[in-house]
């Protein structure tokens, strides 16, 4: 009788043993690629961390695992989602979109997740795994050629800017840099781009085109910029004035609203809607803004809702959007307004509200409704 209490004792170590080992081995790691699931109107992943357009499978799993969650979805080619368990809508087979960040991967398909694992399950990420960041200033110096990289309708560096005259690198590299872009790009020998980000689309081979302003430069070629980091990659925004809290790129002011606000972004249309938790905007000049404005899709007593303001995946501002007019024959859908007072620089931003029910359409290309208003004397 002994020996066999002994015999089962030993038997249930081994056993835990065995499971404790199973479940080590069993656990994911930083990165590692789950599989395709389906999603629905109720969330496989719980929490959309945003839409962009330079989404990658990296810059999604560190998104997340800023925010804590244990696992990383991107869907349909510009989704990033987040959460803490996966599947209970079953295996997909359509995560075929190529990555708005990188054509070269794929970020899920409609209403389907490619899955990751993030920090958090398992462990957490190395320096190295740290992806989805700007070069810093030491990495990087203002004017220096990065390459000869593919454009195409949907640019890769977003923003195009007058020069003043005939092209020149150098004017080229000031303009953007004066308006706070980490990145320029010459084009076709007469065309200056801006951005924050580069190489969507793949390198190039054509950049080959003398500049119109400096024939002993070359200006990039057809669909194709030449690279520069313009003055101010790897730097903050330039400082505010008296007063005011700089926080890259954005500061709350404590002086009073001035006069002569207009409308400085604005994606609305008259066309039917589905719901995004995600609005962006872009700014091609400082605006001191002064009100935030969406169509949402109000439910029951609901008149609040919060939302976040992020510049590069950082919050700048929080707060909430209030209801306002409504639609007199859909009356769920009314507007959702925000006034406040940020000094905001020139770059692409991204409203996030926590309950996704702001109004997208293909006639804004997918992305939420948002009208900004502000002010700028360089308008």
């Amino acid at each position: 009788m002994k020996k066999s209490t002994k015999n089962k004792k030993a038997f249930s170590k081994l056993s835990f043993i065995f499971v404790f080992f199973l479940l080590v081995v069993s656990q994911p790691v930083y990165g590692q690629y789950i599989g395709c699931y389906k999603d629905k109107p109720d969330r496989d992943l719980s929490h959309q961390a945003g839409q962009y357009r330079d989404i990658t499978p990296e810059g999604c799993i560190s998104i997340c695992g800023k925010q804590g969650y244990t696992y990383a979805g991107t869907q349909n080619g510009n989704q990033c989602w987040c959460g803490n368990s996966y599947g209970k809508w079953g295996k997909a087979a359509n995560c075929t979109r190529s990555c708005n960040g990188d054509s070269r991967k794929t970020c899920g398909g409609p209403w389907a997740n490619s899955v990751y694992a993030v920090s958090g399950a398992g462990q957490q990420p190395s320096k190295s795994q740290q992806q989805y960041k700007q070069p810093s200033q030491t990495q990087i110096s203002t004017g220096q050629f990065l390459g000869c990289y593919k454009d195409g309708t949907s640019r890769d560096l977003p923003t195009q800017v007058s020069v003043g005259g005939k092209l020149s690198t150098e004017k080229c590299l000031s303009a953007c840099g004066k308006r706070g872009y980490m990145y320029a790009g010459t084009q076709n020998g007469n065309q200056c781009w801006c951005g924050n980000r580069y190489g969507k689309l793949g390198s190039a081979n054509n950049c080959n085109r003398k500049c119109e302003g400096n024939s002993s430069q070359t200006c990039g070629g057809p669909w194709a910029n030449s690279v520069y980091a313009a003055s101010g990659a790897g730097q903050q925004a330039s400082q505010a004035g008296a007063g005011q809290q700089q926080t890259q790129g954005w500061s709350q002011q404590p002086s009073s609203q001035t006069s002569g606000s207009q409308i400085v972004f604005n994606n609305w249309n008259k066309s039917g809607c589905s719901m995004t938790g995600t609005a962006n905007f872009n700014l091609n000049n400082p605006a001191q803004v002064t009100k935030l404005q969406s169509w949402y899709n109000w439910q029951g007593s609901q008149s609040t809702v919060q939302y976040r303001l992020y510049q590069n995946q950082q919050i700048l501002y929080q707060n909430v959007l209030r209801k306002g007019s409504c639609d007199p024959y859909q009356r769920a859908w009314c507007q959702a307004i925000d006034t406040l007072n940020l000094q905001l620089q020139p770059g692409n931003y991204t409203v996030m509200v926590r309950i996704p029910r702001i109004c997208q359409n293909p006639q804004s290309s997918n992305n939420g409704f948002i009208e900004v208003h502000g002010n700028s004397s360089s308008w």
